[in-house]
Order: C-alpha cells, then structure tokens, then sequence
C-alpha cells in the first residue's frame, strides 16, 4: 500500500492506551499504508490535530517539519552559532528549515524571490534573490556554511 503519512479519527483504542481517546483527530507517519481505509498504528507514534486545522494543511506541516528536522539534526548534524543557507526559503520546507535552524541557534540566510523577502525577514539574517550572485553581493555567505 502507498502513502507516508495520514491523518484519521480514532474509532477504537487498545486497553492500556491513554493519551488517545476514541473521536480524537490524530495524524501519523507511517511510511507505508496510509491510503488504506483503516490503519492499526500505536498510540504513542500518534500526533494530535486540532479540528480546526485542514487536514491537507495538517500534512503538510508535518511532512515539511520533519524533513527539515532529519536533515538539520541527522544529516547536517548542526551546532549553535553556525550559518545555513537555504535555497527556496520563502516555501513549505524552506520555512521549516528556518524555523527549526533558528531554534537550534543557526545564524540563517535565505534565497527566495524578492517578493517574498518581506515575509523572512523575521527568520533570516539575510534574504537574496535566487538569481544573484551572491558570494559578489553579499560577501557575509562565501564560507563555511552547512
């Protein structure tokens, strides 16, 4: 079966399960079988959704944050006070990146389209246009970046 990651409401619960009650809005990566009609998953492998949020939306934040995650902590293995540069900084995993490379005390720049500099502005240190040539314009991000 196809499909990484799902979200349903819960319509039956195992008997040491407490965190999760039966009508709960919950999401969960599975890395496969997410398109079938009903999924047996454990409890504690399971996020909670607010009603309010549109489910589409819901997965979206998910999948964006957790890709950005894995690679700044598993991959890159960052530490505080280093710089990342990411390309694509204004969409979905771009603003995850910054997000979550501000939390872990990365010194951010982003590339994005100039229309979307004003809404980084608040996450970057830096926000370029992606067709410049930005070791000449700015020459703070020629070395040592992750």
């Amino acid at each position: 079966m196809l499909g990484y990651a799902c979200i349903g409401i819960v319509d039956d619960i195992g008997e040491q399960v407490a965190d999760v009650t039966i009508g709960d809005r919950v999401a969960a990566l599975t890395q496969y079988g997410s398109h079938a009609e009903f999924l047996y998953w454990d409890a504690e492998k399971l996020v909670h959704v607010p009603h309010s949020l549109n489910p589409a939306e819901a997965v979206t934040l998910i999948l964006n944050y957790l890709i950005a995650y894995q690679i700044l902590h598993r991959v890159a293995q960052v530490k505080a006070g280093e710089k990342a540069l990411i390309v694509g900084a204004s969409r979905g995993v771009g603003t995850a990146f910054l997000q979550l490379g501000r939390l872990a005390g990365l010194n951010m720049y982003g590339l994005a389209s100039v229309s979307k500099h004003a809404i980084l502005t608040d996450l970057v240190q830096l926000a370029a246009q992606r067709q410049e040539n930005c070791r000449v314009r700015h020459p703070q991000i020629r070395h040592g970046f992750v």
